[in-house]
């Protein structure tokens, strides 16, 4: 036996299962419509299993019944905040801590400031969990619900835990996994008025059976030491099927976590305060201010303006990062001097 290679176990997906399906406008351009039933990914399962799924479940499943094959959360249920980028996982974060992909491939691990990251708030990054699982009836390995609903994972952690106090190990167990409807409020534009509109969340329920033969079957099952099959070994980025964007009128947003200062015209460049410095020009000393963008690329400002540098160095000094966007500059003696920013902080 070869400790730290012998007790490791690979877990295969079966397939992957969406939450909705993909329409085409008059224009032919191909959107998400989220529905109310299970759709499985045909492409890669074979024919046999899909013809084993709709034996069980029918067309259009609204029930499913499923098992979970560990009670590690990460495992079943992981969750983390993710930026994806020309096709892959550019960054991973818990919330602390993060994980981002620099320009040589090589991973580095950063502070992850959550909601005050300029990712997050430009909806690049947001919260992103894979519910993974036993299809009963179906052998070969679990499958994968990929969903950014924060309404959903706050529903299944609270359904998971609440199993783990009933039944202390939850392996096993025969769940329902259902698709039930909730309320949420989406605002418009300043010219637009607020207005409720339904949506479906993922819930899962026990089902109902002898104690004893539950208790029986939920013994020394758990698989520990699963090898990792995605983020940024695979890169496997989930589809745009967000429970809550479809067919929502023009100008209009779902209402969630209640915090993004940005509107889809503000969503601009933005610019990290690195340091500042002093140039000399015609004999006069100047403040110079550096500044690098998503990729580490350098911009070097002029402020001739004490205000301008007196708010940036404020922040700076409080042991925080500005971070500007909406910049604007002029010419300045050859170099480009900062006017005017709207400001984040990190």
């Amino acid at each position: 036996m070869i400790k730290g290679l012998s007790e490791m176990r690979r877990l295969p997906r079966v397939g992957k299962i969406r939450l909705g399906v993909k329409n085409k406008n008059e224009q032919g351009a191909v959107y998400p419509t989220a529905v109310d039933y299970f759709v499985f990914e045909e492409k890669g399962l074979p024919k046999e299993i899909t013809k084993k799924i709709k034996e069980l479940y029918g067309e259009k499943p609204r029930e499913l019944i499923i098992r979970f094959f560990s009670n590690d959360l990460e495992q079943i249920f992981p969750q983390y905040l993710k930026y994806y980028k020309s096709g892959q996982l550019f960054c991973k974060g818990d919330g602390e801590k993060a994980r981002r992909r620099k320009d040589s491939g090589e991973l580095e691990e950063i502070r992850c400031p959550y909601k005050d990251c300029p990712y997050y708030q430009q909806k690049l990054c947001r919260p992103i969990a894979h519910l993974k699982f036993y299809l009963e009836g179906i052998p070969g390995g679990f499958f994968q619900i990929d969903t950014s609903s924060i309404n959903t994972i706050i529903n299944i952690n609270t359904k998971i835990e609440q199993l783990k106090m009933i039944y202390g190990n939850i392996v096993n167990v025969p769940l329902r996994l259902n698709l039930i409807p909730i309320q949420v409020q989406v605002k418009g534009n300043k010219d637009s008025k607020s207005f409720n509109k339904t949506t479906y969340i993922m819930d899962i329920n026990e089902i109902q059976e002898n104690t004893i033969e539950k208790q029986n079957k939920n013994t020394n099952t758990s698989i520990t030491n699963v090898i990792a099959d995605e983020d940024f070994i695979e890169n496997d980025m989930p589809e745009e099927f967000s429970e809550d964007k479809e067919e929502i009128p023009e100008g209009f947003e779902v209402i969630e976590d209640g915090e993004d200062p940005f509107t889809k015209e503000e969503q601009k460049e933005m610019l990290m305060l690195n340091k500042f410095g002093k140039i000399q020009i015609k004999g006069k000393d100047y403040v110079i201010a550096t500044f690098m963008d998503s990729q580490n690329k350098t911009y070097n400002f002029i402020i001739p303006n004490k205000e301008i540098f007196k708010g940036l160095n404020e922040i700076k000094k409080s042991g925080k990062t500005p971070i500007i966007y909406d910049y604007r500059t002029e010419d300045f003696n050859g170099y480009k001097s900062l006017i005017e920013y709207k400001v984040l902080t990190l």
